[in-house]
């Protein structure tokens, strides 16, 4: 039976051959051999193209030996390529050997056609983080239960990644310091209040830089280069 699926990664394994990371639908990052993937008859699977995918083998690593596209195939260029490299560089480096959602799955294809249209993906990015810490099982509980947060807290991140109460005048947690009723909002995910959308991008990239224990993302790195050579 067949799975939709993403390309996520792609490394050598042959002269002719390479291994696939697979964003598959109801099971996350699955990495399969594609044989004869280098021929020069062979049209190489593209990242942002979702695939029908069939793979063979029961254990280890198996082999894919169909993808048919579904939907569309058109590329993605510029700073859209960029903030793709990001999502799919969260995926390897998070949620490896972890069993994600068909949601999971269903947010990342909506950014990618909004990639695509070259719409603004800034929420889908926020919620798609949101989503993906909690099924990893990283992140403060109080994200997931809104109903703890008291809208005249306010609330810092703790080395461990968790969100507490900060006490007294001077907040001594690292940044960001988050009032509460923003904090709300970015647990449920209202984009209308206020600061919410900015603090939850420096919330989000704050967790992901403690989960990966201070080692640069490499998609960031070369977003940077590009934004400074087409600011020349």
């Amino acid at each position: 039976m067949g799975h939709l699926a993403y390309v996520v990664h792609s490394s050598k394994y042959s002269e002719t051959s390479v291994l696939l990371d697979l964003f598959v639908r109801g099971e996350g990052i699955s990495r399969v051999l594609h044989r004869g993937a280098k021929r020069k008859k062979q049209a190489p699977l593209q990242s942002g193209v979702c695939y029908q995918i069939e793979r063979v083998g029961k254990q280890g690593l198996k082999t894919l030996v169909s993808a048919e596209p579904v939907g569309a195939v058109t590329p993605i260029y510029g700073e859209q390529q960029y903030l793709l490299f990001y999502l799919n560089e969260l995926n390897i480096r998070l949620t490896r050997d972890t069993d994600l959602s068909e949601r999971l799955f269903d947010q990342y294809q909506a950014i990618v056609d909004a990639l695509r249209q070259a719409l603004n993906v800034e929420p889908y990015l926020r919620e798609y983080e949101l989503t993906l810490f909690s099924e990893i099982g990283y992140g403060a509980a109080i994200l997931r239960d809104a109903s703890n947060i008291v809208d005249e807290q306010h609330y810092g991140l703790t080395p461990s990644g968790d969100i507490v109460v900060i006490g007294g005048s001077k907040p001594t947690l690292t940044q960001p310091v988050i009032a509460g009723h923003v904090l709300r909002a970015i647990a449920t995910t209202n984009w209308q209040v206020e600061y919410a959308l900015g603090f939850a991008k420096l919330l989000t990239r704050t967790m992901v830089d403690i989960r990966l224990g201070g080692r640069p993302l490499k998609s960031r790195e070369l977003f940077k280069q590009y934004k400074e050579a087409t600011s020349e």
